[in-house]
């Protein structure tokens, strides 16, 4: 990713204003205040204060294909953004227009100037009591990262589990939580936190660990990936990866393949997986240790590969003994990211059937650095304890 200060440079600036290509130019602007806005691949606006890299809880600021710069903040105003005290540093593109056809909506498209009518459409819209402020996404340092794990389902102890994970988690990194745990074993139930249509409605981050491999209804699915397809980042564990086998199962991509980035359809017996880190540029595994757990399943990997979208962290090796008494290697990617569909980030791991190796020190490690990296927060100032683990739990007792 280039540097470009646009107030020092407006030939650039220039050039920038007369592109068609400003949605994959991946170009971060710098205001005359020196705050940084930072446009991602995958559609995002990071918006960062003086001296500090940190991800804005909002996303989808840009509205559009605008491409704006902002010199202090953003305001949520009924689904988009309005940016009062903004400057567009010679690029010809404003910030906002005054309000559209529906009461109370802010635009960034092009055709008005840009900073009168930001400030004219935004206290407009305060005076008259129609700007809402999400107060859950103020750009706090301080705020836990909220997250929702939805785990239960056929085959595992995930009444432990479920508080082996967040307890581990929350001791590492200052994630809070809210727990669907849905205690059903059988492989065809939905957690029953999936019937509310916003199920995912103010979390920052969804840990996937079902086992519910025959729900296969798409429209569920679709219920279930929507928020993800909006950007909101995820982590599957486990089970997780043989869930939703929808039409076209095993062989096609389907919708859930897609979305954790491997194709996987069982596994062997249950032994020791000697674990690989790859040599790859990933902060989730910097300074993490190759190791061997205890017995545990390895997940098959159907192409052995991943899908383009993801990139490998670590490989899992088992020693598999044959009749004769001597054994095979058998060799499987057990954790990677994924980013789907070029707008979300993905952390999965395959490795987590047994409590001990969820409890493992190591393993928590693994997931706590993926998750932090799911959200662009894997830094100094979320490694550290969260002042409490339960947000809430869920009581999905429903059969």
């Amino acid at each position: 990713m280039s540097v470009v200060d646009l107030a020092k440079d407006p030939r650039t600036a220039g050039s920038l204003a007369r592109s068609t290509t400003l949605e994959s130019s991946g170009l971060i602007a710098l205001t005359e205040r020196s705050n940084r806005c930072i446009k991602r691949n995958f559609g995002e606006l990071l918006c960062l204060p003086p001296a500090r890299l940190r991800r804005s809880p909002v996303r989808n600021a840009i509205v559009e294909s605008a491409w704006i710069v902002i010199s202090q903040k953003c305001v949520r105003i009924s689904g988009s953004f309005a940016c009062p005290d903004s400057t567009v540093l010679g690029l010809g593109i404003p910030i906002c227009r005054q309000a559209s056809g529906k009461q109370g909506e802010i635009d960034m498209r092009s055709g008005i100037s840009c900073t009168l009518s930001c400030f004219v459409a935004f206290f407009a819209i305060l005076v008259s009591g129609n700007l809402h402020v999400d107060a859950a996404q103020a750009d706090d340092p301080e705020r836990p990262i909220r997250a929702l794990l939805v785990i239960g389902g056929c085959c595992h102890d995930y009444d432990t589990q479920k508080d082996l994970l967040t307890a581990g988690i929350s001791a590492r990194a200052n994630v809070q939580w809210t727990i669907a745990y849905d205690p059903d074993n059988g492989t065809e139930h939905l957690n029953p936190v999936y019937e509310n249509q916003d199920w995912a409605k103010g979390f920052d981050v969804i840990v996937h660990d079902e086992c519910c491999s025959d729900v296969r209804d798409l429209k569920l699915i679709d219920r279930i990936l929507e928020p993800h397809r909006s950007g909101l980042p995820a982590v599957v564990l486990h089970c997780g990866m043989h869930c939703y086998r929808s039409e076209g199962y095993p062989d096609a991509v389907t919708p859930w393949f897609e979305f954790t980035g491997l194709q996987t359809t069982g596994h062997g017996p249950q032994l020791p997986i000697a674990i690989a880190f790859e040599k790859a540029d990933s902060p989730i595994i910097e300074g993490l240790s190759d190791w061997t757990t205890i017995k545990e399943e390895l997940y098959n990997n159907l192409t052995g590969e991943l899908l383009d979208s993801a990139q490998v962290l670590a490989r899992g090796t088992q020693m598999i003994p044959k009749k004769d008494g001597t054994e095979v290697g058998q060799e499987c990617i057990v954790a990677w990211t994924n980013s789907y569909r070029d707008r979300t980030r993905v952390f999965a791991t395959t490795l987590g059937h047994n409590n001990d190796t969820v409890a493992d020190e190591r393993y928590l490690d693994l997931v706590t650095r993926g998750l932090l990296w799911s959200v662009d927060k894997l830094e100094e100032s979320h490694l550290k304890p969260a002042s409490q683990v339960l947000l809430e739990s869920i009581d999905t007792d429903k059969k």
